[in-house]
């Protein structure tokens, strides 16, 4: 009896552990992977898995996780915070107490794809994958930040991707580099790109 109860302990402690580190592991990769949004309407925007066919269109691998362009200039990391890496500038000063400007949504790749397609023209196809969560420093202040992968393609096929930081609350876009526009073959450049908050050279820099 003592020996049944014992094995039974351990099974359902196996059990217990295995459902709990399968659920990380799937959190984890949902949040790594593509996720296409779809402009149906003027309206109405849909997001869903990125499809094999969809990321064959748009040169993407469904397999490769990492990055597949380097980081933007002018920043390091510096500590890790809950999971984040703390980007500075060179030489930039940290505040003794680091006080955060905003909050950490988990719905933020969604409000993300919304503010990226809300002027564009519907069937307009927008592709994103989270590279890894960040914090930068503004005015003395934390930021929590996504730095994400973007791939646009125009109902006529032209295709626009870039990088970016966005804002882990709001979706806004902070900062993007490495923009690359490719352009169907005698088709006339149409530049695309992201809404959010833009300073003069078109994004707000930190």
């Amino acid at each position: 009896m003592k020996k049944i109860f014992i094995i039974s302990t351990f099974i359902l402690a196996a059990l217990v552990i295995f459902n709990f580190w399968g659920r990380q592991n799937l959190v984890t990769q949902r949040d790594d992977k593509w996720e296409t949004f779809n402009k149906v309407t003027q309206s109405e925007v849909t997001n869903y898995p990125t499809t094999k066919e969809e990321a064959k269109k748009a040169n993407i691998d469904l397999k490769k996780l990492k990055s597949e362009n380097s980081a933007p200039p002018l920043r390091k990391p510096a500590a890790v915070k809950k999971g984040r890496e703390l980007l500075t500038y060179p030489n930039q000063k940290l505040p003794k107490k680091l006080n955060y400007k905003n909050a950490p949504r988990e719905d933020w790749k969604a409000l993300f794809g919304q503010d990226v397609l809300r002027f564009l023209r519907p069937d307009t196809l927008l592709h994103v994958k989270k590279e890894k969560s960040a914090t930068i420093i503004e005015e003395g202040k934390g930021r929590y930040v996504e730095q994400v992968l973007v791939k646009l393609i125009s109902p006529e096929g032209r295709k626009y991707s870039y990088q970016a930081f966005v804002d882990s609350e709001n979706g806004k876009v902070i900062k993007t580099w490495n923009q690359t526009i490719h352009e169907p073959f005698g088709k006339k450049a149409q530049r695309m790109r992201a809404t959010g908050s833009h300073g003069a050279d078109g994004v707000n820099q930190f």
